[in-house]
């Protein structure tokens, strides 16, 4: 699907009336996210949309307009101030601040299963979750994940996996573990918008 028809439809909640007449509208309450597209929508009332435009003075910021519809994207975080222009003859009808954030860190694990007894087993792939990304519809691939383990304390292997599910070697270095070994799974690469971006996670889980 289309990046920006997916955020068309984002059903909008009213952020805040400025002026006693403006309504800035975004799906995220007042956050921006730095690097994505954040649709804003705008309505002044007794002007119709089609004779206002969206600016912001500072060069990181960047607006696109189609439709009575913006995407802002930011690069700089903190409150960034916006102007709501006449298209007329530019004069200013109203002025507002929205916050920018960093998009948070994804939820890195490893896909395991109870068994009957409530042990927990590792599986076969690295599971990756990130709300805000699926809300923008922005993929996020794993390219590659790190893995350790040890045993007593003591680094026994180190290996780095192409992918999601673990490979034949990846299995291989895990059947071997003893029970009391500790799998850590280190670090983990994503595609973002054509970024490999690597996270750090250091989570282990006991083998039993």
């Amino acid at each position: 699907m289309n990046f920006k028809t997916f955020l068309a439809v984002v059903i909008f909640v009213p952020l805040a009336s400025y002026g006693q007449s403006t309504v800035v509208s975004t799906p995220n309450t007042s956050l921006l996210y730095i690097g994505l597209e954040n649709p804003v929508k705008i309505a002044v009332n007794g002007i119709p949309c089609e004779k206002l435009m969206l600016v912001c003075r500072d060069s990181r910021i960047t607006i696109e307009e189609k439709n009575c519809q913006y995407w802002v994207r930011p690069t700089i975080g903190g409150s960034i101030r916006f102007e709501l222009l006449a298209k007329l003859d530019s004069s200013i009808v109203d002025t507002f601040n929205l916050t920018a954030v960093q998009v948070p860190d994804p939820v890195i694990r490893f896909h395991t299963s109870p068994d009957e007894l409530g042990r927990y087993f590792i599986m076969d792939y690295i599971v990756v979750k990130n709300e805000v990304l699926d809300k923008f519809g922005v993929g996020y691939p794993i390219v590659k994940f790190e893995l350790y383990a040890k045993r007593k304390r003591k680094v026994i292997f180190e290996i780095v996996n192409n992918g999601p599910s673990y490979n034949d070697e990846t299995k291989r270095k895990i059947g071997e573990l003893h029970l009391g070994d500790e799998l850590f799974l280190g670090r983990v690469w994503l595609e973002i918008q054509g970024q490999s971006i690597s996270y750090v996670v250091d989570k282990g889980i006991f083998i039993n």
